[in-house]
């Protein structure tokens, strides 16, 4: 029964997830490609200039400044907000999954006294959104070191700026999600993948059941959110990174523990 039970509702929640998700992966990379590319393209323009010939003929010729960084151009196409706000819309699409349970009169009360594990339950509502916020999260990366690829290929190697091999790590989306020299606030940027699904999922049961508990862990997750998008881009310590790290660990806790031992749903 549990096994059964658990494939029919990641079956039928995947019908319900499936089209918003594969837009938001899909659109996102076609999105920034774009950006990237117009952008790159305008940027080798200005590397080069007309110039009179002594026969009398112009001639486009590098001019000598260097190419615009790398960091500038990821920075100006938004690659920071447009993840960011992927990543928020890939947990918004989850409420018709998280609401389906309590259509037609039903309740998430009645949903937990099938004869099945609620933890089992709890975790198939947080596995479709982890695993897409993942999904994006990777193909980010490669879509990051795909235009890292075009910007070396592309722009002439004279007119490359000092350290352009490297200086992908300096962006404002590599600083925020993807911290590489620094594994702390990388292990933070990780856990919002959790972290976005397990806030939704206790502030659901918290307007459900107007629960106490599930609304002050609710608030303690967004205050962890809080901290990651707000606080950690300005300061690397280690400290703020513990911050999301460890409401992610009391989010999940905390929506584990209301699922299987509270009734007020």
């Amino acid at each position: 029964m549990n096994r059964s039970y658990l494939r029919f509702l990641l079956q039928r929640d995947l019908k319900l997830y499936q089209k918003p998700a594969l837009t938001i992966l899909i659109s996102l990379p076609v999105l920034e490609l774009s950006l990237f590319g117009f952008r790159l393209n305008r940027a080798i323009d200005q590397l080069y200039i007309w110039v009179c010939t002594p026969e009398g003929k112009m001639e486009w010729v590098l001019s000598g400044d260097p190419a615009q960084p790398l960091p500038e151009l990821l920075n100006g196409c938004g690659f920071l907000p447009l993840l960011t706000l992927s990543l928020v819309l890939l947990t918004l699409f989850m409420l018709p999954v998280f609401l389906s349970d309590t259509r037609d009169g039903n309740s998430l009360y009645t949903q937990m006294r099938l004869p099945f594990s609620r933890l089992h339950y709890y975790g198939e509502r947080l596995l479709l959104p982890a695993a897409a916020l993942l999904l994006c999260w990777l193909e980010q990366l490669v879509v990051s070191l795909f235009c890292r690829g075009l910007y070396l290929t592309l722009v002439p190697e004279t007119a490359l700026p000092a350290g352009a091999d490297r200086s992908l790590r300096q962006s404002a989306l590599f600083l925020q999600w993807y911290p590489l020299e620094h594994p702390a606030a990388l292990a933070a940027a990780l856990s919002m993948l959790l972290l976005l699904p397990a806030a939704l999922t206790l502030i659901v049961l918290a307007a459900r059941g107007r629960d106490g508990f599930c609304t002050a862990a609710a608030v303690i997750a967004a205050a962890g959110l809080l901290c990651f998008f707000a606080i950690l881009p300005l300061s690397l310590n280690r400290f703020c990174c513990l911050v999301p790290v460890l409401a992610t660990l009391l989010a999940l806790w905390s929506g584990g523990y209301a699922i299987a031992r509270r009734q007020t749903f």
